[in-house]
């Protein structure tokens, strides 16, 4: 007796269990940025000597299997004042960075900002 339905579920199974395995699926822990609203030299009290700061946020993959960080705007942000935390970054510029080795077997994607530093 011939049985197709468990042939086919077999092979339905096998094949989602690969997809999932080279998705990233097995292990994801990242933030990424989606929007954000930066203050204008007209919002802060600008002056010249405001120092340039940027920072980045990172996230990582490996072997498509597994994925951590955060490159999330709030991070880079927190980054790029950190040497002046109670200061207002204005003026902002994003880029988005991403380095991938060997058909994205390791990849790092960094998101950096880069503003002026001022006060309120």
């Amino acid at each position: 007796m011939k049985m197709p339905f468990l042939k086919n579920t077999a092979a339905f199974i096998a094949l989602a269990l690969l997809a999932t395995g080279f998705s990233g699926c097995l292990y994801t822990n990242t933030y990424a940025p989606d929007s954000y609203r930066s203050a204008t030299p007209i919002d802060v009290k600008a002056a010249i000597s405001d120092p340039v700061v940027s920072g980045e946020g990172c996230t990582y993959s490996v072997l498509w299997l597994v994925s951590w960080g955060n490159s999330g705007y709030a991070i880079a942000t927190q980054r790029a004042l950190k040497t002046n935390p109670q200061g207002v970054l204005y003026d902002v510029k994003s880029d988005l960075k991403v380095t991938s080795y060997l058909l994205g077997l390791w990849t790092r994607a960094c998101t950096i900002v880069t503003g002026r530093s001022g006060h309120v």
